[in-house]
C-alpha cells in the first residue's frame, strides 16, 4: 500500500519512518523520491477513529445465514463474536 504520491512523477510511495521520522504533526518533512530520485515535501495529520460498546450486556444474537451461524452479534452495538462450530460427536464405548 502506498502512502502518497510524488508530485514530481506521479508514482506512489511509502512514507520512510525511520527512526520516527514523518509522524510530527505541523512539521514539515522531506522524502526522495525512490522513482525519479527528486525531493519533495509533505506534512503529517493524525486522525483518531472509534469503536463503541454497550456498558452492560451484550444482547447477542445468532447470524441468521446458515454458513454464518458461527458468528453472533449484539443487537445493540457493534461487538460481534465468533464461536467455534459445534460438531456433535458420537463416542462408541469398547466391549
Amino acid at each position: 500500500m502506498s502512502d502518497v504520491q510524488c508530485p514530481h512523477c506521479g508514482e506512489y510511495q511509502e512514507i520512510c519512518h525511520d527512526d520516527g521520522q514523518g509522524y510530527d504533526e505541523d512539521v514539515e518533512h522531506s522524502q526522495t523520491c525512490a522513482s525519479c530520485g527528486y525531493e519533495f515535501k509533505f506534512t503529517t495529520s493524525v486522525s483518531y477513529s472509534y469503536d463503541v460498546f454497550c456498558s452492560g450486556e451484550h444482547e447477542l444474537e445468532q447470524s441468521p445465514v446458515e454458513k454464518y451461524h458461527n458468528i453472533w452479534s449484539c443487537s445493540k452495538c457493534d461487538y460481534f463474536e465468533q464461536r467455534p462450530n459445534q460438531v456433535e460427536t458420537t463416542h462408541e464405548q469398547a466391549d
